[in-house]
């Protein structure tokens, strides 16, 4: 796709004003008689004609649904090119199983081609009010719909739902969903948070360009499943179906027959088929659906998130000048730049609307890198590159009305040289133990530990940081790097050798195994950052790395990332005898802005070697730098960098979602796509001034 194309694309779907204004339809044509409630007056398609187009040539006529296309190409887009796919797309309208008044079936779909936009028309982004201007013909505005058709086949599209006006490349899959939207659908049933993996509808992304293994099958859901809703935290793997008809499941769900009219689903991907009373995540299969989220405010770099107590506190870098302009993973500055605080009381129980306190300042200048925040007790541990190649931290004392102290950092000097990522993390004792299972030795303290990466040679170096103040609840932290004591500062080990990575790592601690979690990078075939996980157990003082294993055996996904990955394990009971890690990461681009994946550990280990790769939020949703995520309750708390320069107001602020873990509380359902626009959807989409 052109980079114009890209432009037009980026658009979001906030122009429904737009395609509403200057439609057109005098109050005794409202009401001409629509026999085949086709939207278009009986009288018109007895005629034959309205306007300049032919309707009886296009085989416009009473008794079978009608929608008009009028198609505007981007400037540099031939006639030829899109011709064999608009093709296929008339003829899957005409395969939809309507039932029509005059005993056919499917929707006669009439393309008219308007030809290749004039320049400084089709130079325009395709929400510009003048692009559908010169698409639809003034006579037929609130009648028919338009379309902007990009030089390309692919890339996401954008039509408000119920309008006449979207655009995107010109692949018959893509334009229909668009369509679809156009006359009244989403992306998921009416009255859904989110769409079932039943509802088997293109405009469903998991079907959008395949269904049942082929592109050709696609289609709008007949609503065969809407007697069976399901509830993400109730999830029965029993359903009343015949294999056969769940195949198309197959993709992101194991199933396996229990009779002919009975098929097991293994929801949570577990490797247990049949389970009742399952919580998790069944609609992830494009990317992960993320909760209520709330914009804050502009970074020049990663956010840092850590849970203290009922408190979750944001860390995050801002440089000086315009954030509007702020164009790299890490914006540098003279002199370094500062570190904010927000910190949220009590989420799980307030709304993003309430309990954020006022952003404070943690370091007014002094940081050349992205900063990490570790809860420590009530402490709040922030280290960051400093100055001339040096790790520097700070430690506060917490409290429900904020940070308490104006501490100065502390420098690691034996760190120098390894300032270019840092990560901290805390070890600890076991967060649960299974039935029958004796606690054995004392549970260990917690232990705060400092890792650094340089790019240099891609080494990794350790640190305990520990805090000299004796009472941990209301004395000042007095943190002491271990170096300064003993000057023990080293390399994790692994057989022989020593822990590296090619790009920046992420650290979690798995209380339930008792093992440190150290994502690295390396090169595994074509890629040269492939995610790895290495397990370390701490011997003799030292973390010691057992053989590393790889995330992801797919070669379908992108399991790699050149920035720094942010994880947490969830180690509760839910999280079985082993721990489930989470990671998220910035998909490989250096220092563009990309999307962001989300790598989610599973007990089948013979789906992709047990991980689950999805999307974070949608292809929307892209970032300079990397994300943050931590498990908070029984949900997860997710906040990343906004890339939206076409939105001023938006553009570099930090978005927060509290409950990330992609599971709603509503029910889903399928629904009849088919019955909907037979009855409904042609009819009344797009809206015009005189509809109720």
């Amino acid at each position: 796709m052109t980079p114009l194309t890209i432009k037009h694309l980026a658009a979001k779907a906030s122009f429904a004003s737009i395609v509403i204004a200057g439609v057109l339809m005098s109050a005794s044509s409202a009401y001409a008689a629509d026999s085949d409630r086709d939207g278009l007056p009986d009288e018109w398609e007895l005629a034959g004609r309205y306007g300049s187009i032919d309707l009886r040539g296009n085989g416009v006529r009473v008794g079978r649904p009608d929608v008009i296309l009028f198609v505007g190409r981007e400037p540099g887009l031939a006639a030829d090119t899109p011709r064999e796919q608009l093709a296929r797309l008339k003829r899957f309208f005409s395969e939809v199983p309507t039932r029509n008044s005059d005993g056919s079936s499917g929707i006669n779909l009439v393309i008219i081609d308007r030809g290749e936009m004039p320049r400084d028309i089709g130079g325009l982004p395709y929400t510009d009010p003048r692009t559908r201007e010169w698409t639809i013909p003034l006579e037929w505005r609130g009648y028919a719909h338009g379309y902007f058709l990009a030089n390309g086949t692919g890339g996401g599209g954008s039509s408000p739902v119920c309008s006449d006006w979207g655009g995107s490349g010109y692949g018959w899959q893509l334009v229909a969903h668009e369509l679809g939207h156009q006359l009244g659908l989403g992306h998921e049933a009416f009255g859904d948070s989110k769409p079932s993996p039943l509802y088997a509808s293109l405009m469903n992304y998991l079907y959008s360009y395949s269904f049942a293994g082929s592109p050709e099958a696609v289609r709008f859901s007949p609503g065969e499943f809407v007697s069976f809703p399901l509830d993400e935290t109730n999830l029965n793997e029993n359903l009343p179906f015949s294999i056969d008809r769940l195949r198309f499941l197959e993709p992101y769900f194991r199933i396996r027959s229990a009779g002919p009219m009975q098929t097991h689903v293994d929801w949570n991907r577990n490797g247990i088929f049949g389970e009742t009373g399952v919580r998790a995540s069944i609609t992830d299969g494009y990317a992960v659906p993320l909760g209520p989220y709330k914009y804050l405010d502009p970074t020049s770099g990663s956010p840092s998130l850590t849970a203290i107590g009922s408190n979750i506190f944001l860390v995050y870098p801002v440089a000086s000048g315009d954030p509007l302009r702020f164009s790299t993973p890490f914006q540098t500055r003279r002199g370094g730049v500062a570190l904010k605080l927000r910190q949220f009381i009590n989420p799980r129980l307030s709304s993003t609307e309430d309990g954020i306190l006022p952003e404070q300042t943690l370091l007014r200048s002094g940081a050349s890198g992205n900063p990490t925040a570790q809860g420590f007790g009530n402490r709040l541990a922030v280290a960051f590159p400093g100055s001339g190649g040096s790790v520097a931290l700070m430690m506060w004392r917490t409290s429900p009305a904020g940070i308490v102290g104006r501490p100065s950092p502390i420098f690691i000097p034996s760190l120098t040289g390894y300032a270019s990522q840092v990560s901290l993390a805390v070890s600890g004792p076991r967060s649960w133990l299974p039935d029958g299972v004796s606690p054995g030795l004392p549970s260990p303290p917690n232990r705060l530990w400092l890792f650094a990466w340089s790019p240099a040679d891609g080494g990794i170096r350790v640190v305990e940081i520990s805090d000299t103040s004796g009472e941990m609840s209301s004395s000042t932290p007095r943190p002491r790097s271990g170096d300064a004591a003993h000057q023990v500062t080293y390399p994790p080990s692994a057989g022989g050798g020593v822990v590296t990575s090619a790009s920046p790592i992420g650290v979690a601690f798995n209380r339930t195994t008792q093992k440190m979690i150290l994502v690295t990078k390396t090169r595994i075939g074509t890629s040269d950052h492939r995610l790895q996980i290495n397990e370390l157990s701490l011997r003799d003082g030292r973390w010691v790395s057992e053989p590393a294993r790889t995330v992801g055996l797919s070669e379908n996904f992108d399991y790699e990332s050149d920035s720094a990955p942010s994880l947490f394990v969830d180690d509760s009971p839910s999280g079985g005898l082993t721990g489930k890690i989470t990671i998220v990461a910035r998909r490989t681009r250096s220092d563009g802005a990309s999307n962001i994946n989300r790598y989610m550990e599973i007990n089948d280990r013979t789906v992709a070697g047990g991980w689950r790769a999805s999307l974070m939020g949608n292809e929307w949703n892209y970032s300079y730098s990397s994300p943050a995520i931590i498990r908070f309750g029984d949900n997860n708390f997710y906040a990343f960098r906004w890339y939206e320069p076409e939105t001023p107001s938006e553009h570099n602020r930090i978005i927060v979602h509290r409950m990330a873990d992609g599971i709603s509380d509503g029910t889903l359902h399928d629904q009849d796509d088919v019955r909907y626009l037979s009855e409904t959807g042609i009819r009344s989409c797009p809206r015009r001034p005189s509809d109720p």
